[in-house]
């Protein structure tokens, strides 16, 4: 009996509950670390490998680590696909990025298995994949090019791709301004969306009738313009924005927009956290209402508390 209490004391034994805690805690602060971890023990794997797939970034040029996150090739996202179960990565996979040189049945591939996403970031031609992306029921925040959107708006309204999101990022991908029609097209398709609250916009078209098209959208809740300074001041002093308090220019940091995104989908803290913050505090009267622009490394942020 003395044996037995000495090996307990010298080998304490963790209650469960708090064991999962602690690995997964460790999986989350490093998850370049998740394949070490899953070799541990059985109960460890089934832990942490969901967390390795929870944000998946397919990048076929580089196969580095990129902001502390593990980079899933095309080749191991295809036996990932092969040997998994299927259940496994439509439950697991939750948010998604698309880089610029996947191939196209890869992306179908990947589409067509991981159906529960419901944040991705597409950086080119969403349209070729319409019938895949139709099918994704769980999709609520979606980033896509402002140009290839056109291309996915047919005459009688947005695609069903459109039919659950809630937050609309629209970047910009290619030098030049936007086509007139395309921003027409596209502003008038933002009220048909029905769920859409949030819209993000990497550009300022200079047409009135954008602007006005927005104002009138009484269901946007947060309209953020992501600009440069320059920039950002132009179309604060041309458009009015301290009309509508909706209107946020977000101005510096989180890096490119596939950066942010990565960011934002791991841990929640993106522009649209913070414009959402900054909105709550110009309607409680914490910062002027006629102030429409917010600095991400601004060092006053009591308007925050």
């Amino acid at each position: 009996m003395a044996n037995i209490l000495a090996a307990q004391i010298s080998n304490p034994i963790l209650p469960r509950e708090l064991e999962r805690m602690i690995f997964e805690i460790a999986a989350l602060a490093r998850l370049t670390s998740i394949p070490t971890l899953i070799l541990v023990a059985a109960r460890v794997k089934e832990w942490v490998e969901p967390i390795l797939y929870r944000v998946v970034l397919i990048e076929v040029m580089f196969a580095r680590p990129l902001l502390g996150f593990p980079i899933f090739s095309g080749s191991i996202m295809a036996k990932a696909m092969e040997i998994k179960p299927q259940a496994f990565l439509r439950n697991s996979v939750k948010s998604l990025c698309l880089e610029y040189h996947t191939v196209f049945s890869l992306v179908q591939t990947i589409l067509t298995t991981c159906t529960r996403i419901s944040n991705l970031f597409m950086g080119y031609r969403p349209y070729s994949h319409l019938n895949a992306l139709g099918a994704l029921e769980c999709l609520r925040r979606l980033a896509v090019p402002f140009r290839d959107v056109r291309r996915s708006l047919p005459l009688e309204g947005p695609h069903p791709l459109f039919r659950n999101v809630t937050h609309l990022e629209l970047l910009s991908t290619l030098p030049g301004p936007v086509p007139h029609r395309d921003i027409l097209a596209i502003t008038a398709s933002l009220p048909l969306m029905p769920h859409l609250t949030h819209v993000a916009f990497h550009t300022a078209p200079k047409d009135p009738a954008f602007y006005t098209a927005l104002h009138a959208n009484e269901r946007l809740q947060c309209i953020v313009f992501r600009l440069n300074f320059a920039a950002a001041s132009d179309v604060g002093n041309t458009q009015g924005f301290a009309d509508d308090i909706r209107f946020v220019c977000v101005r510096g940091g989180f890096g490119d927009s596939r950066n942010a995104w990565l960011v934002g989908a791991h841990s929640g803290d993106d522009f649209w956290a913070l414009a959402d913050t900054f909105i709550a505090a110009r309607r409680a009267k914490k910062v002027d209402h006629t102030r429409y622009c917010v600095d991400v490394d601004d060092t006053d942020d009591s308007w925050r508390t």
